[in-house]
C-alpha cells in the first residue's frame, strides 16, 4: 500500500508513560539480571529476566510506533 498514513492511537501523555515503562522495566531487567549473575543463580532462575525485559521492549517500541 503506498501513501499509507498511519493514525496514532494513543496520545502524547500515554506515549511518554510508555515510553517511561518501558525503560524503567528495561533498566530493571538489567539490574535483575545483575543480580542473579553475581549471586551465582542458576540458569534457570535468570531465564526469568526474559519477561520483565520483554515488557519494557515492548513499552518503547509502543511508544515509538505510538500505537
Amino acid at each position: 500500500m503506498q501513501g499509507a498514513v498511519c493514525i496514532p492511537n494513543i496520545g502524547v501523555r500515554g506515549q511518554k508513560m510508555r515510553l517511561i515503562g518501558g525503560v524503567a522495566m528495561t533498566i530493571g531487567a538489567a539490574a535483575l539480571l545483575a543480580v542473579l549473575l553475581y549471586t551465582d543463580a542458576p540458569r534457570w532462575g535468570r531465564i526469568l529476566v526474559f519477561f520483565p525485559a520483554l515488557a519494557g521492549a515492548l513499552g518503547v517500541l509502543q511508544a515509538r510506533e505510538k500505537t
